[in-house]
């Protein structure tokens, strides 16, 4: 056409494409988010099938109105999950298989009629959640395990919550939670009144009725977040403060500890011990080798100090490392590695 139309007729521009930065997607910001926390926490992400069988869904017995496939694969496949209590519960089993301990997470969708219309975006028949399961052979109660990560979870999304029983006349939804081992996270600290439906998650443990169905001898915690909900209330406002004009200090600690701890766990008796002089922590590398015994690994991190009224000269930093050491000797099976 071109051709045709003649070379030389054909005025040459430079086309004008819009520039603009891309529109903010705060649910995408907050997976990401999730995953950094629960990574930092020790455990793993997985992503299972968006479907599940009937007979889970009559084992749950949950009031959402389920959505059938019309040409599903496999029986075992022709629903699309409710929950994602089925899929969770079947990878914990199967790593069980291959290690004594066991911490997935996945966020995903579940399905259902009417499912999402509380939901800030997307469809109204999904919404999106983040659970997290959490089995190990010599835990005798994984519901702590999970309601300690989902706490910490919330507060690193700027949501700080407390687990509080449900009130007794409150439906559930959920029949197959354990009475006894199962809390509402409701936002703020112990001890305040909570509207009804403030709450921002739950945990529990997963009775023995779905174990069984799932092949799972382990208990089983289990805590569950719906994150578009979340993301609709408003998060606790952050404090400003005025950066410090004085310079900032660092110092690095190795420690030597047993391979199953995640350095989540290091961070939390540093940054306290470190008190209103924390100005920030990173992980520089873990070492696993012939130098250390079976079982053990080297976690060296990097701690930031930084006064607002001062520069830190050695008698404050050789007392913040002595409370360093102290706090994490004490408060973990971790010691310093000389």
């Amino acid at each position: 056409m071109a051709r045709s139309h003649g070379y030389e007729h054909i005025v040459p521009e430079t086309p004008r494409l819009p520039a603009a930065a891309p529109a903010s997607n705060p649910l995408r910001a907050a997976e990401h988010r999730c995953r950094r926390l629960m990574s930092g926490l020790g455990w793993d992400e997985v992503a299972t099938y968006a479907f599940t069988s009937q007979a889970w869904v009559d084992l749950l017995a949950l009031e959402t109105i389920p959505i059938h496939l019309a040409h599903a694969l496999s029986s075992e496949q022709n629903v699309m999950r409710p929950s994602l209590v089925p899929n969770l519960l079947q990878a914990v089993s199967a790593n069980l298989k291959h290690q004594r301990q066991v911490a997935l997470y996945e966020i995903g969708k579940r399905y259902g009629r009417g499912i999402g219309r509380a939901s800030t975006q997307g469809d109204e028949h999904e919404e999106v959640v983040i659970c997290g399961a959490v089995a190990g052979s010599a835990d005798a109660a994984p519901f702590y395990a999970a309601r300690d990560a989902a706490l910490a979870l919330l507060e690193g999304l700027g949501y700080p919550a407390s687990a509080q029983p449900p009130p007794i006349r409150e439906p559930s939804g959920t029949s197959w939670q354990t009475p006894t081992r199962t809390v509402r996270l409701v936002p703020g600290g112990l001890g305040r009144k909570q509207p009804a439906g403030a709450a921002l998650g739950w945990c529990t443990e997963l009775p023995k009725a779905l174990r069984d169905h799932a092949g799972c001898t382990a208990r089983v915690g289990y805590f569950e977040i719906a994150l578009e909900q979340l993301l609709a209330t408003s998060p606790q406002p952050l404090p400003y403060r005025a950066p410090s004009r004085f310079p900032v200090v660092e110092r690095q600690f190795t420690w030597d500890c047993p391979d199953e701890l995640p350095f989540a766990e290091l961070e939390t008796p540093m940054r306290q011990a470190a008190g209103e002089l924390y100005a920030g922590l990173a992980l520089d590398s873990i070492y696993r080798g012939e130098q250390l015994s079976a079982g053990r690994k080297a976690v060296s991190l990097r701690i930031f100090l930084q006064a607002y009224d001062r520069t830190l000269d050695d008698k404050d930093l050789n007392h913040v490392q002595s409370r360093i050491i102290a706090s994490i000797e004490k408060r973990t099976p971790a010691r310093l590695r000389q």
